[in-house]
């Protein structure tokens, strides 16, 4: 499984394991998150903020839902996060403000 998230904290683990974080572009995270890469493909989205969804989903060119959940990432999945860079965001903020970024980092399991 794939999950979409903007942040990334060891409570999300299952069991203790080696992983690889890998930089994405903001091209190849779009492409990861619109599926092109597989067919019949769906991410679920783990998002806890509707502001930072929403500048997630104007950034991928993709609709990221806002979605509070708590996940236990096993060694099969996948997770895409968004680090956002930047001020704090204001209320409401659906577009990245001036000289924020967002930098987009593949997780894995280390034998993926």
């Amino acid at each position: 499984m794939l999950y979409i998230s903007n942040v990334f904290t060891i409570n999300m683990l299952d069991t203790h394991r080696v992983l690889c974080f890998n930089p994405v572009g903001v091209k190849a995270a779009s492409w990861i998150a619109k599926g092109q890469c597989k067919e019949n493909f769906k991410f679920q989205s783990l998002v806890g903020h509707a502001d930072m969804a929403a500048v997630i989903s104007e950034d991928l060119g993709v609709e990221i839902p806002h979605n509070r959940i708590s996940v236990s990432l096993k060694p099969e999945d996948t997770l895409l996060v968004a680090q956002y860079k930047g001020p704090r965001l204001s209320e409401g903020t659906t577009k990245l403000p001036k000289g924020a970024i967002i930098e987009y980092w593949m997780v894995t399991n280390d034998t993926h």
